[in-house]
């Protein structure tokens, strides 16, 4: 049973604010820290607000003060409707109190916990009021927040999310890196716990905001295990899986893993993520590309987006190898194993049965730390590279992956992350279909030909096969 919270204050107690003579009274305990609890409380007006109180005495150590000292400089300079307003603040001997916006509906921890995990429609909502704190923390006053985490997104009366607790928070000058090893174990970006030489920045917080998104959707963080240490060596191997019993979107899992991606420079940006399909989603991806083909609302010209450059199925190998424009070199095993060469390191994706139920596994490693079990995976990967791949002109467009691979008549249909469809045909025609069926690109040993009548009818065929016969 756990043991009863000591006060600092017992409820009712009035604290006065010298400065205008305002009293405020605490009606009932919210939250507790470590050197800190959080009260409701109510002013001589009537008006209700949280009041944080820090006792001085349980602060030990002179950079925890100056991370106090910091927290307040930068939370009472800050005013968006998606961030914890600060009101004021003033302090005595013992005791620093703030005055902040109440959030009656609590914790986005404490959602999760009451509903398991959230429906995408709501996850999308809350998402996009995240990213718009964080476009005007990052963009507006220069602020990267390094504790993003379900514990301090907070709920007002109207289910607004507002970022709080800016304790750990730091002021970016233009080109800083930050090497202070800070954040909540589950939520903290590889970077910070690894790569300390290269200091970190803004591109943690849209780690966290990655690790947010999947935890409302599945319930529980991508890298949850019993201990830290287990935890850390998770994020450090980027080893995740997405459950299928979550029923997650493929624009979800799309968004999700571009944003869990060890180098930081890799990662999407705000603005990026912010246009992503998954928080623009309307209906499935194959029946709004199914509508734009059969209606004729598409342009054909050069897509831009990642697609399959090349593909041979080696039955020896038990799979087939492909190269990506990106110049992501891979192999796509029978067992649905997906092995990925990038610039920086090898990428490992695989459908998976665990505890009787089907997951969506993906793990990542840097070239010189792959482990043993994947060498093999690793081995049938440079063995494809070395016999059968010659020189391919790449393009510098930003990197996707294989969700998966049909067998259509005469030849393969690969499906991208980005939901981008892929026509292989033995005939060496490739018809790429990208932005919901309304960029279409039709070549012929890599020349540009016409996306004629026959080819449009038969990639209706088949997409309608694949949306069972609508």
């Amino acid at each position: 049973m756990a043991s009863k919270v000591e006060l600092y204050f017992q409820l009712n107690t009035k604290i006065l604010d010298p400065e205008n003579q305002t009293n405020y009274s605490l009606k009932k305990l919210l939250g507790r820290g470590a050197y800190a609890q959080c009260y409701l409380i109510e002013n001589d007006n009537g008006e209700n607000y949280a009041m944080k109180i820090i006792k001085l005495k349980d602060i030990k150590s002179k950079k925890v003060h100056e991370k106090l000292k910091s927290e307040i400089e930068i939370h009472k300079g800050l005013d968006h409707p998606n961030i914890v307003k600060m009101y004021k603040h003033f302090r005595n001997e013992d005791y620093i109190f703030m005055i902040l916006e109440l959030c009656e509906r609590g914790g986005l921890d404490a959602l999760l916990k009451r509903n398991g995990k959230l429906k995408e429609k709501y996850v999308i909502n809350f998402v996009k009021q995240i990213i718009n704190g964080l476009l005007y923390l990052h963009n507006d006053v220069h602020v990267v927040h390094r504790d993003l985490k379900l514990g301090n997104l907070f709920l007002d009366s109207k289910m607004n999310v507002k970022i709080g607790d800016f304790g750990l928070s730091a002021k970016i000058k233009e080109g800083e890196r930050k090497v202070t090893m800070c954040g909540t174990p589950n939520y903290i970006a590889p970077e910070i716990l690894f790569g300390k030489d290269g200091g970190h920045s803004y591109e943690v917080d849209i780690w966290s905001l990655g690790v947010i998104i999947y935890t409302l959707l599945v319930g529980v963080p991508p890298f949850q295990k019993k201990n830290v240490e287990e935890i850390y060596k998770e994020i450090k191997k980027n080893n995740y899986i997405f459950p299928e019993d979550c029923d997650l979107s493929s624009e979800a899992i799309d968004l999700i893993s571009s944003i869990l991606t060890l180098d930081p420079m890799e990662r999407p940006g705000l603005e990026e993520i912010k246009e992503h399909k998954f928080l623009n989603k309307r209906e499935h991806f194959l029946l709004r590309i199914y509508k734009n083909i059969v209606t004729h609302k598409y342009t054909e010209s050069v897509v831009e987006s990642d697609y399959v450059l090349f593909s041979l199925p080696v039955s020896k190998l038990k799979g087939i190898g492909y190269v990506l424009k990106s110049g992501i070199r891979g192999f796509y095993f029978n067992d649905k194993k997906n092995i990925m060469l990038t610039k920086h390191s090898v990428i490992f994706i695989q459908t998976d049965v665990i505890d009787g139920k089907k997951t969506f596994l993906k793990e990542e490693h840097f070239k010189e730390n792959i482990p043993e079990d994947l060498m093999p995976s690793y081995r049938v990967l440079n063995y494809f590279i070395d016999t059968f791949l010659h020189d391919f002109e790449y393009s510098d467009c930003k990197p996707s992956f294989i969700m998966k691979i049909r067998k259509i008549k005469g030849g393969l249909l690969f499906v991208m992350a980005d939901s981008t469809l892929i026509f292989d045909f033995t005939n060496k025609i490739r018809i790429i279909i990208t932005c919901n069926g309304e960029t279409v690109e039709c070549l012929r040993n890599y020349q540009t030909i016409k996306f004629d009548n026959e080819l449009r009818e038969e990639c209706i065929e088949i997409i309608k096969s694949c949306l069972g016969g609508k």
